[in-house]
Formats: structure tokens, sequence, C-alpha cells
């Protein structure tokens, strides 16, 4: 599958974690794809290669929601998200 070269670091732990292969891959995509494209170009790309539409969405929900709150709680907290 295409979308593990994108996130090969995701899928190995949702494999790890007993998820089946095409479920990691497209958590792994929709968790950690977020570092390097933007979400619109990672969820394309997986419905492109015949992930479920619901699925992508869920995920990218989570994904989104996860980072969100991830940086939120940086910003609250004064860390520094750039060195400068």
């Amino acid at each position: 599958m295409i979308p593990v070269v994108e996130s090969c670091f995701g899928a190995a732990i949702g494999v790890l974690l007993g998820r089946p292969l095409f479920i990691a891959v497209l958590a792994g995509v929709s968790l950690l794809g977020q570092t390097t494209l933007p979400s619109q170009i990672t969820s394309a790309a997986l419905v492109s290669f015949g992930a479920n539409k619901q699925k992508v969405i869920v995920w990218q929900v989570i994904s989104i929601v996860l980072w969100g709150t991830l940086f939120g709680i940086l910003a609250t907290l004064g860390l520094p998200v750039r060195n400068k």
C-alpha cells in the first residue's frame, strides 16, 4: 500500500497494537501525516487509494482534535514550539 510510505512509524505502532494493517495505515497516516502534509492532502490520498470515506473522516477528526489539544496545551504552558 502506498500510504505506508507516508507514515511507516504510525503504521508499525498500529500493527504492534494488534490492528489490521489497513486500519493501522489509515490511523498512522491520519495521526502522523499532519507533520509533513496538510490534512486535506492526506485525506484525498487515502480516499484515492481506496480507504472508506467515513473512516478517513473519523480519523482526520481525531487527529485534528489531538494535534489542536497538544498545541493548545503547549501554548498555555508557554513552551516554545519553534527555535528562534
